[in-house]
C-alpha cells in the first residue's frame, strides 16, 4: 500500500494541463499528490488517498495512473529489467477548461446544483461542474491524522460527500425538463402532431385525490385556453402534459424515457446511476410524473443527454470523459471513439 501509494501516478490533464499530478516529495515517500483549481475539478478527478482510498477518475482510471494496465506491460518489463522508476500514463480529459470555469462560475456559492455541458454529435462532456466542491488536496496528505481530520470537515458540510460526483450519481427530481420526454411520446405514439389542440386550464383536478394540479404561473399558459405542444412547452404548461400523459399512457410513457436512457447504468468510465421513470396505474401519480415530480428522478448528466439526443436528431451518443490516455513515452494507449448510446 505504501509503494503503491508513493509511486509516480500519471497526470490527469485537462488542455494538455494537468489537473492532478504527483510531485516528489521529502518524506517517507517518493511522490505527493497534488490538486490544481481543485475545486472546479473535485467532482471529476475525486481523490487518491492513503486513508481514504480512491473516487472518480483516481479511482476508474486507476490501472492507467498507476502504470498497471494491460497496455502498459511492456512498459512494466522495461522497467523492470532496467531499474528505472516505475510510471503511470496521462489521462487527458474532454473538458474544455474555459467552460468548466464559467459553468462552475454560474452556480452561486451557497447554492447547491450542477452544470453538465455535451457535444451532442460526440458525447463528449466539455463541462461538469457541481457545488458545493472541496479541496481534493485537504484529503491526499501524507499526514494521516490530518487528513482524517479533513474528512471529517467536509462530511460536515451541508450538500456535500466527497465519494460521489452529483452530476453522474444523484438523482433529482427533473421538473419540467421531462416534458421533452412527453412530447417525444406524443409525436412518436401518433396520437398527437404539431397541429393537435390541447385544453389548457389553469388547474387540472388529479383523479383520486382532492387536489388539482396548477399550471405554470410566471409565463403565459394564462393566454390560451387550448394550446399546440409548441406553445406548451415555450411556456412549460403543466396541465397540457398531464393530459398528454393520460392519454398516450404509462406504457408509451416509460418507454420514450427509456429510449432518452431512463434505467440505464453506465460509465464515462466514472460510474453514473440510472434515472428512474416510475412504473404506476396511479392517474394522479402519472401526471405528476410527466412534469418530473412525483416519483421521476434524473441525474444532470441524464437531463443533458435529453437535449442532446433531440440535438442530434434523435440519437445519443453515450456520454464520455477521457480524449486520449498516453505513456510516458506518449504513445497512445486508448483513444476512446464516439459511440451511441440509444437511436430513437
Amino acid at each position: 500500500l505504501y509503494q503503491d501509494f508513493g509511486q509516480n501516478r500519471g497526470s490527469i490533464l485537462v488542455d494538455g494541463v494537468p489537473i492532478a499530478e504527483s510531485v516528489p516529495s521529502n518524506d517517507q515517500f517518493n511522490f505527493q499528490r497534488v490538486y490544481n483549481n481543485p475545486e472546479v475539478y473535485s467532482a471529476l478527478t475525486g481523490y487518491f488517498s492513503l486513508v481514504h482510498g480512491s473516487s472518480q477518475l483516481e479511482q476508474a482510471m486507476n490501472d492507467e495512473l498507476a502504470g498497471n494496465s494491460d497496455q502498459q506491460f511492456f512498459d512494466r518489463v522495461v522497467q523492470l529489467l532496467s531499474g528505472s522508476q516505475a510510471e503511470g500514463a496521462s489521462v487527458e480529459l474532454t473538458i474544455d477548461p474555459q467552460l468548466q470555469q464559467m459553468a462552475y462560475d454560474l452556480i452561486p456559492d451557497g447554492q447547491r446544483g450542477s452544470i453538465v455541458m455535451m457535444d451532442p454529435k460526440t458525447g463528449d462532456i466539455l463541462a461538469m461542474v457541481s457545488k458545493p466542491a472541496y479541496d481534493t488536496n485537504l484529503l491526499a496528505g501524507h499526514d494521516t491524522e490530518e487528513v482524517n481530520a479533513n474528512m471529517d470537515a467536509l462530511l460536515s458540510v451541508p450538500g456535500l460527500s466527497p465519494y460521489l460526483n452529483p452530476a453522474t450519481q444523484s438523482l433529482l427530481a427533473p421538473g419540467s425538463t421531462f416534458k421533452l420526454i412527453d412530447a417525444a411520446a406524443a409525436l412518436e405514439t401518433g396520437k398527437f402532431n404539431a397541429e393537435s389542440v390541447i385544453p389548457n386550464p389553469a388547474a387540472l383536478p388529479l383523479p383520486g385525490t382532492n387536489i388539482s394540479l396548477p399550471n405554470y404561473t410566471n409565463g403565459a399558459c394564462a393566454s390560451r385556453t387550448e394550446a399546440d405542444i409548441q406553445f406548451a412547452l415555450e411556456q412549460s404548461c403543466n396541465t397540457v402534459f398531464a393530459q398528454i400523459a393520460w392519454e398516450v399512457g404509462q406504457d408509451a410513457l416509460s418507454e420514450q424515457a427509456s429510449k432518452f436512457g431512463f434505467g440505464e447504468s453506465f460509465s464515462i468510465p466514472t460510474p453514473v446511476t440510472a434515472s428512474q421513470f416510475p412504473e404506476t396505474e396511479d392517474q394522479a401519480e402519472l401526471a405528476l410524473s410527466s412534469i418530473g415530480q412525483g416519483s421521476v428522478t434524473a441525474t444532470p448528466l441524464q437531463v443533458a443527454m435529453i437535449s442532446a439526443a433531440i440535438a442530434n436528431n434523435g440519437v445519443q451518443m453515450t456520454p464520455n470523459l477521457i480524449k486520449t490516455v498516453r505513456a510516458p513515452d506518449l504513445s497512445v494507449l486508448d483513444e476512446p471513439e464516439p459511440t451511441v448510446l440509444n437511436d430513437s
